[in-house]
């Protein structure tokens, strides 16, 4: 059986990152967040960098992508991902619907991966619904 926890909208005020110069969404999106806990949490919304995690390799690329939050394009994606993590143990998929120009998007990395710089509190505002993996 899934559990299912919905959670309440955002209020719609975010940290709009324009200094990225990068292209936002425009349409709106919907992003899918590996967590920790079926009630998402600030520290769920994260970037490496916000969690002092070192990089693999450095390079101006790495530091600029690590500042940003990994997302994925689909439920399934992200539940492939959290399934090779088992240090992740009891893992949850957090969707989050950012409606047009609300963050910098960016495709990057891999299959149906992306890219997105804001705020964590902001970005927490965005969390629609949670599934376990």
């Amino acid at each position: 059986m899934i559990t299912v926890v919905e959670m309440p909208m955002s209020t719609g005020k975010t940290n709009v990152a324009p200094w990225l110069g990068r292209t936002q969404v425009k349409d709106g999106i919907t992003l899918y967040r590996i967590c920790r806990a079926a009630i998402p949490t600030v520290d769920d919304m994260k970037s490496y960098a916000e969690m002092g995690i070192p990089l693999r390799h450095d390079s101006p690329e790495a530091r600029r992508l690590s500042r940003g939050l990994s997302l994925f394009a689909s439920f399934d994606r992200a539940r492939h991902q959290a399934l090779g993590k088992p240090w992740l143990g009891d893992a949850f998929i957090a969707e989050l619907v950012f409606p047009e120009g609300t963050f910098a998007i960016e495709k990057t990395g891999g299959r149906e991966h992306f890219t997105l710089w804001g705020d964590a509190h902001d970005i927490l505002g965005y969390v629609v619904r949670v599934e376990p993996v």
